[in-house]
């Protein structure tokens, strides 16, 4: 399978976390929840247009707050157990100055989550080179401190 085969076969995948996270969001109570339609690229030429603004929209008290939720292959629960010292957000590129207003980081059984408020960027560190475990390629990321992340069961 080529580079661009596993990537439209991810992006559904990726999915089952956006949709945890929606639901955790909606017990809340009182919020409304907006997933956009998922739209996945034929071709790596195609990629305009195909990105997401944000993967959930969350309707509260007349205002509208954006989320972005990454799905990583780490285990953690919390504080205690969380493997490094600071938490990857993303790529720089993707945070930009229009960033989320909330990001959610899924541990890998989509039972817990790290929830990072926008409002924490003034502490996020990056550009901070990094690799992807399982593409190879090196990229520039921001990461949170934990003491600015809240953990949450999903």
């Amino acid at each position: 399978m080529n580079e661009e085969a596993r990537f439209r076969a991810a992006v559904p995948k990726s999915w089952r976390a956006v949709f945890k996270v929606a639901e955790f969001i909606h017990r809340a109570g009182g919020r409304s929840i907006y997933i956009p339609p998922l739209v996945v690229r034929e071709e790596f030429d195609q990629r305009e247009g195909c990105g997401d603004y944000e993967d959930i929209r969350v309707g509260v008290n007349g205002k509208e707050i954006r989320v972005e939720v990454k799905w990583r292959t780490l285990a953690f629960t919390g504080f205690h157990d969380y493997p490094y010292p600071t938490v990857l957000i993303d790529r720089m590129e993707k945070i930009g100055a229009d960033h989320a207003d909330y990001y959610f980081i899924a541990n890998r059984d989509l039972t817990h989550a790290c929830r990072i408020s926008g409002e924490t960027r003034k502490h996020w560190i990056g550009p901070v080179k990094r690799k992807d475990r399982d593409k190879g390629y090196e990229f520039d990321g921001i990461e949170c401190p934990l003491d600015h992340v809240h953990f949450v069961k999903l």
